[in-house]
């Protein structure tokens, strides 16, 4: 686990109220929409892909709300179908996890929380997935960063 503060970050996202197995689907369908719509608007992709879970549950069935944001830099020419706004700072305890996504609970997130319990400190409501490689769901290739708000 890493300790990180992390500076405001600009995005172009889209947020819906989905359960934990509908996140994939939906984002192979946001994302290339938000990358078309950052084209139209003039942006340029400024990072990798963050999904930002708000109250991320404890089970697979229940609804909680994910943002799909992709960093941008540049003017916005205009309005388009998602919102331009600025991620918060976040102080956040951090895990790198390389591999397939269905390992991503096991080896990414149960881990992580493990090692803030141990140092005596209380996750928050966000928890942030920074997709710094994507091959594909189940691939050993990727690169997943876990950024867990810090209460």
């Amino acid at each position: 686990m890493h300790r990180k503060q992390l500076p405001a970050l600009r995005v172009l996202a889209a947020s819906r109220n989905l359960c934990l197995p509908e996140v994939g689907p939906e984002a192979a369908l946001l994302c290339p929409q938000l990358e078309t719509a950052a084209r139209q608007l003039g942006l340029q992709p400024d990072g990798p892909w963050i999904f930002v879970h708000h109250d991320l549950p404890h089970d697979a069935s229940s609804l909680h709300r994910v943002d799909f944001c992709l960093p941008v830099s540049g003017e916005a020419a205009g309005d388009g179908p998602f919102a331009l706004l600025a991620l918060p700072p976040l102080h956040c305890a951090s895990h790198d996890y390389h591999g397939p996504l269905h390992g991503l609970f096991s080896h990414g997130y149960a881990p992580l929380l493990a090692a803030i319990a141990a140092a005596g400190a209380m996750p928050g409501q966000q928890c942030r997935e920074v997709y710094h490689r994507w091959l594909g769901p189940e691939d050993s290739g990727n690169h997943v960063e876990l950024q867990f708000a810090l209460a």
